[in-house]
């Protein structure tokens, strides 16, 4: 049978084997990656969180892209102060051209 994904992407995990037997309707088969962007994390010390807006452009280098800057905008704003560290976590999406992240 053909099977169609709901999205396009690379298979990036395969649960099953060529010729193995559909009985159990809700196994998952495969993990299909759409990696036009990505989510990145970081967390925001609390003094510095008034500089931090939703919807905020940023411009971020990897380690190991170090000539590469890729660029996206604010995503996430957390809504909770974590308690020692005072630090506020903020995630953002990227634009991933190529897919070399």
């Amino acid at each position: 049978i053909t099977i169609t994904a709901p999205i396009a992407g690379i298979v990036v995990d395969r649960e099953t084997t060529p010729g193995e037997s559909g009985e159990d309707a809700g196994k998952k088969i495969m993990t299909i990656v759409n990696g036009s962007s990505v989510q990145v994390a970081a967390n925001i010390y609390e003094k510095d969180l008034k500089q931090v807006r939703l919807g905020q452009p940023v411009r971020v280098k990897v380690n190991g892209l170090p000539d590469r800057t890729f660029t996206g905008r604010i995503s996430t704003v957390g809504a909770v102060v974590e308690g020692e560290t005072r630090v506020v976590p903020v995630k953002a999406e990227l634009q991933n051209p190529n897919g070399l992240l």
